[in-house]
C-alpha cells in the first residue's frame, strides 16, 4: 500500500476490497480489530459493512455465528461518528436488534433520530403496528422481535424534537398518515409530548400546550393522558395512608388547568380529566385502607 495513504484510508481500502470480494464478515472482523486495537476506523465503510450485514448478496460468505461482540463495537463507533446522518446510524442499528444481545447499550442515538427525523419516526411506526385496514398475518420470529423492539422504542422516548417543534409535529403526522398509521402516530406524539420538560417553570411548556390545543385531536390526548400516567412511575405508599398522594396530584392538575385555562382550553379540559383520573383512585386507595383495617381489626 502507498506510503502516502492514512491508516484509516489503508482500512477503507481493504475493507472494501473484501465486500467486493463477497466478504462483508470478514471486512467486520477488520474493523472491530481496529477498535481493539484503538485505531482509527473509516465509519463510511464501517456504516456500508453493516448495510451489506442486513442485506447479503447471493455470493456473500455465511458463517455459522454472527459475531455479536464485533458487530457492538462497530455499532458504537458508527453511532459515535459525526459525519453520518442519524437516520442512516438509526436504520443500521434497529436492523441489528434481534441479532445483537448487548443492543440495549444505546438507545439514544434512534431516540434522538425519532425527534429530528420524521421519515425515521413513520419507519418504527410501520414496524411496531399493523397499517389501518390492514389484515392481520403471522409474523415471523424475526419480524416479532423488530415489533416488540419499536413498541419499546417509541414507549421510552425521552429525546423531545427541538426549536422546530410545531414543524416537526406537522411532517410527523405527514409521515405517519403517508405509512397509514397516523392514529398510532397520534397516540405515540401525545405520550412524547407528556414527556416535554417545564420551561419556566410552566407544565404543560406553551409549546406542548399550544401542540394540543390547534391539533384538537383525541387520539393525541390520549397519549398525553397515558404519558402523564406513566410518567409517575413506581411509588409506595404506607399502610394506613389511603388516597392521599393521589389527591395531591389531582389538586395539583387543577392547578395547572386554571392557569392555562383562559388560553387552552381543551388542554385545561384534559388536565381535569386526569385529575378527575386521580380522584377517583384516590377514593379507591381509600376504600382498600379501610377494608384492610376492618379485616386487620
Amino acid at each position: 500500500m502507498s506510503p502516502y495513504r492514512t491508516e484509516e484510508a489503508d482500512v477503507a481500502y481493504v475493507a472494501d476490497k473484501l465486500l467486493l470480494n463477497n466478504r462483508p464478515y470478514s471486512a467486520l472482523d477488520l474493523l472491530a480489530s481496529q477498535l481493539t486495537f484503538k485505531k482509527p476506523m473509516p465509519t463510511e465503510t464501517a456504516a456500508r459493512v453493516l448495510e451489506r450485514l442486513i442485506t447479503p448478496g447471493p455470493d456473500d460468505e455465511r458463517p455459522g455465528e454472527l459475531a455479536s461482540h464485533n458487530v457492538t463495537e462497530v455499532l458504537s463507533a458508527v453511532g459515535d461518528a459525526a459525519d453520518l446522518p442519524i437516520e442512516r446510524v438509526a436504520r443500521i442499528e434497529f436492523a441489528f436488534v434481534s441479532a445483537v444481545s448487548r443492543f440495549q447499550w444505546r438507545p439514544k442515538v434512534r431516540h434522538r433520530a425519532l425527534a429530528e427525523e420524521t421519515s425515521f419516526f413513520a419507519h418504527v411506526l410501520s414496524i411496531a403496528y399493523r397499517g389501518e385496514g390492514e389484515k392481520q398475518r403471522e409474523l415471523s420470529e424475526q419480524e416479532a422481535a423488530h415489533a416488540r423492539t419499536a413498541r419499546e422504542l417509541l414507549d421510552t422516548w425521552r429525546v423531545t424534537p427541538g426549536p422546530n417543534f410545531l414543524s416537526w409535529l406537522n411532517d410527523a403526522r405527514a409521515a405517519a398518515k403517508a405509512v397509514n398509521r397516523l392514529a398510532f402516530g397520534d397516540v405515540m406524539i401525545g405520550q412524547m409530548l407528556a414527556r416535554v420538560p417545564p420551561v419556566d417553570g410552566q407544565w404543560p411548556a406553551p409549546v406542548v400546550c399550544h401542540a394540543l390545543e390547534s391539533t384538537a385531536n383525541d387520539e393525541m390526548d390520549r397519549g398525553f393522558s397515558v404519558g402523564v400516567a406513566n410518567g409517575r412511575g413506581v411509588f409506595s405508599k404506607s399502610l394506613d395512608e389511603g388516597g392521599r398522594q393521589e389527591r395531591s396530584l389531582a389538586d395539583s392538575y387543577r392547578e395547572h388547568a386554571t392557569r392555562i385555562n383562559d388560553e387552552y382550553p381543551r388542554v385545561a379540559a384534559l388536565l381535569r380529566e386526569i385529575a378527575t383520573d386521580y380522584e377517583r383512585a384516590g377514593r379507591r386507595w381509600d376504600t382498600h385502607t379501610l377494608l384492610r383495617q376492618d379485616l386487620g381489626d
